[in-house]
């Protein structure tokens, strides 16, 4: 599939456990991203998030900031080639939709 049928918005997560949740494009679970604790920070309130994609070998990638999460992961699936292929279009006669 082409990067450019992929955008940000296909990106959704489903909660795990608290400190949890599933990475979900398309329908399909394609990762992990987890909320950590930054033992180096000072006051020992700081969190960092590890992104984690089942498919790819470079390993998690952390990131500080929460709303850097969805970027990151769309970039890294596009750069990475690991964007799945988006289900078929449906015909409007058998959607749900009115």
């Amino acid at each position: 599939m082409s990067s450019c049928d992929f955008s940000i918005r296909d990106i959704r997560f489903r909660r795990r456990l608290d400190d949890e949740c599933d990475i979900v494009v398309f329908g399909e679970t394609v990762g992990t991203v987890t909320r950590r604790r930054d033992i180096a920070d000072p006051d020992g309130a700081g969190v960092y998030f590890a992104l984690h994609l089942y498919d790819d070998r470079r390993g998690p990638k952390s990131v500080d900031d929460r709303n850097a999460i969805k970027p990151a992961i769309a970039r890294m699936m596009a750069d990475r080639d690991l964007v799945p292929a988006a289900p078929p279009p449906v015909h409007p006669a058998f959607s749900n939709a009115r």
